[in-house]
């Protein structure tokens, strides 16, 4: 296995083109790319706790503007839910 460097630093959002996810990246930890919050566009929901290994950073695009209003929309919305 070669390892690939890391594309990403803390705090970048990110996204998967093909499925609409996007996540905050926070750290690697044991070859895992761990995210702030990650939003799942299948199941419109958002989780704070949630990983991948690295070779999955190729699937991964920062996000542009526009994305990243829309991320910080969906963690507000949970925010709010959440009182």
């Amino acid at each position: 296995m070669i390892d690939k460097p890391l594309k990403f630093k803390k705090g970048d959002y990110i996204i998967n083109r093909r499925t609409g996810n996007i996540g905050i990246f926070d750290k690697l930890k044991k070859r895992h790319l761990y995210f702030t919050h990650y939003y799942s566009d299948m199941f419109d929901k958002i989780t704070n706790d949630h990983h991948f290994a690295i070779e999955y950073q190729d699937f991964f695009d920062i996000c542009t503007d526009e994305e990243k209003e829309k991320m910080d929309r969906k963690i507000k919305e949970k925010k709010m839910s959440n009182r």
